[in-house]
């Protein structure tokens, strides 16, 4: 965990920088890329430290690391989706917007349980169950700080009529 406690420095940056963009609702897609771009790259830095793979272990989890991401990039946009639409919305949102973001964030957080798990059951294949468990007990703990810092971040729903 030494080395994710290394990083956390850079994800809490990240959210400094990408918030109050995602929350006035005015990064272009070239800002966005640029921060995907950056943030794949720490954290795939990030998990090569975690994992300490020996090099004939590296050649087969690293591909499987990076088809794993390429089918979780479309989630991770969904999820970004949701929550732009959330923070575009939140000063005055309906019961009907409110029931919306909510069905789609837990079906985009299902569709991500779902997709973890079938990469799991290709890792422990592959590779073995402790490193694919190792992995996925990583890609958690960095999924949990993104959470984390995200959601103390975003207002709550009704926060600022309760302000008023």
């Amino acid at each position: 965990m030494k080395s994710f406690k290394k990083f956390y420095g850079t994800l809490v940056l990240i959210f400094i920088f990408l918030l109050p963009s995602l929350i006035s609702a005015q990064m272009s897609t070239s800002e966005l890329e640029l921060i995907k771009d950056a943030w794949g790259l720490e954290k795939k830095q990030m998990i090569a430290e975690f994992m300490d793979l020996s090099d004939q272990d590296s050649e087969v989890f690293w591909p499987l690391y990076e088809t794993y991401m390429s089918d979780k990039q479309k989630l991770s946009a969904e999820r970004f989706g949701i929550l732009k639409d959330y923070a575009e919305n939140y000063p005055d949102i309906s019961d009907e917007q409110a029931d919306d973001l909510t069905i789609r964030l837990f079906k985009n957080n299902m569709e991500i349980e779902k997709l973890q798990l079938k990469h799991y059951k290709k890792m422990r294949k592959e590779l073995s169950p402790l490193l694919a468990s190792q992995f996925f007990q990583g890609e958690k703990y960095i999924e949990s700080v993104l959470r984390t810092d995200l959601q103390s971040n975003i207002p709550f729903i009704g926060e600022f009529s309760k302000m008023n």
